[in-house]
């Protein structure tokens, strides 16, 4: 088995060595960014320093655990409250994309740390350093998952999940992208498919091509186990906000003003979503769409947080083809499979959520056996986003009266109830917070 020295991105750690696994994987490997103009939320002209950026995967690092060490630390992670509170700290905090802070993982590493061996330590520091990134990047709660989730998802030799993380050569985390590679199974066989969940970049370091370098390495990683595509779920602005200054086409500076100007003023964005849509389609990602004109596609992605559907409600399937069969359009039962399947990782008991039951039936009643691409910019992508985005309008009280109906079923599942419960709490309290 080969292995690499890593200088690690905690804080004046020495280098340590960590075994490749035999799995497919995105090693180190050096890319100098060189000076160059872009262009920042102002219209100003800036320039960068060099920069030297090697990207490596998390779950490589974390495999130098021992399973007796790793073990203890999922023990401590079940008992110890003071990481949750860590976590709702940081979310309450919400300080957007800024350097991470030593105060906030000097303490969760020494927790979790105690009485291992260096290098365990060395590993959870990365780990940790990715998390408090991971956490300002998306301070949604329904959104992240806790630690000890990702630790499990990184750890279990029948997932492959992961993050590829960009790191600077003094062995700062500047971005990272972070997902799982999935089987999805039709009546035509079975194709595996990468998940891009998370993809972020250090507010410092933007703007200087790190998010499609890093997209580019978690492609690689995909690419090896024979992937046929990246699926990933971008927010749409008109999901966002009825406001026509966010949705303005004829004046793109008061438009993004609208997004990334302060409150009250403005949302406080740290981008235009049309903007971020734009990024996305440059990477090669396209919507997903059915009919003519093209309509997105239905899809949620169940909430992180058992209940709270609202936020999730917001997103649309993007896709970036791997291979020519699938670039311009592929079925709607491979799309159907691919979202239960994607679900199921987030929570195994999702096909009982009723958002996920809502958009299946909508996805059942789409017109048609096939869909098809549309590119991520353009007046067909904004009529296509518009049209979808009304039927989303009342999906907050179709979920409410599914709850009601469910719950009459007296031969439910206890597990199902309690999800059919949670949710109808959460869409209660959010319509007595509306009114």
């Amino acid at each position: 088995m080969s292995a690499l020295t890593y200088k690690n991105s905690a804080f004046s750690l020495a280098d340590f060595t960590i075994p490749l696994s035999n799995q497919p994987t995105t090693s180190i490997e050096q890319r100098e960014l060189v000076p160059h103009h872009s262009t920042n939320a102002d219209h100003e002209p800036h320039t960068s320093p060099e920069l030297k950026i090697a990207t490596l995967s998390l779950r490589d690092i974390m495999s130098v655990i021992p399973s007796a060490e790793l073990q203890s630390i999922k023990n401590i992670l079940a008992l110890d409250n003071r990481l949750e509170n860590c976590r709702a700290a940081i979310l309450a905090e919400n300080p957007g994309l800024n350097a991470l802070s030593p105060e906030l993982a000097t303490p969760m590493v020494a927790s979790l740390g105690r009485g291992q061996s260096e290098d365990t330590q060395k590993a959870l520091t990365s780990l940790i350093n990715f998390y408090l990134g991971y956490l300002r990047a998306f301070p949604l709660k329904s959104e992240t998952e806790p630690l000890a989730n990702l630790i499990n998802y990184l750890t279990d030799p029948e997932k492959n999940w992961t993050a590829i993380m960009a790191l600077s050569d003094d062995g700062k985390i500047l971005g990272a992208c972070s997902g799982e590679i999935i089987d999805v199974t039709t009546s035509t066989g079975t194709v595996k498919i990468a998940m891009n969940e998370h993809a972020w970049v250090d507010a410092s370091f933007r703007r200087q091509g790190i998010g499609q370098f890093i997209s580019r390495k978690f492609d690689e990683h995909a690419k090896a186990f024979d992937a046929i595509g990246v699926f990933a779920e971008v927010e749409s602005p008109y999901c966002l906000t009825t406001d026509e200054r966010g949705l303005t086409q004829e004046n793109e500076r008061e438009r993004r003003k609208y997004w990334t100007d302060p409150p009250p003023e403005g949302r406080g964005w740290p981008i235009d979503p049309f903007r971020r849509l734009a990024f996305w389609g440059h990477d090669g990602y396209q919507l997903i769409c059915s009919g003519e004109p093209p309509v997105s596609i239905p899809y949620v992605q169940v909430s992180m947080e058992l209940g709270e559907v609202g936020c999730c409600d917001v997103v649309i399937p993007v896709f970036k083809a791997f291979k020519s069969e699938y670039q311009m359009a592929f079925s709607k039962e491979l799309y159907r499979a691919l979202v239960i399947a994607f679900q199921k990782t987030i929570d195994p008991e999702a096909p009982f959520y009723p958002e996920l039951v809502r958009t299946l039936r909508e996805i059942d009643e789409t017109p048609g056996e096939m869909l098809h691409m549309i590119g991520l910019k353009g007046a067909t992508l904004n009529e296509a986003l518009e049209t979808s985005a009304q039927y989303k309008l009342n999906c907050a009280q179709t979920d409410l009266a599914y709850c009601h109906t469910r719950l009459l079923d007296s031969t439910m599942s206890e597990s199902e109830r309690r999800v059919i419960e949670k949710t109808k709490a959460f869409l209660e309290s959010q319509a007595t917070i509306a009114a």
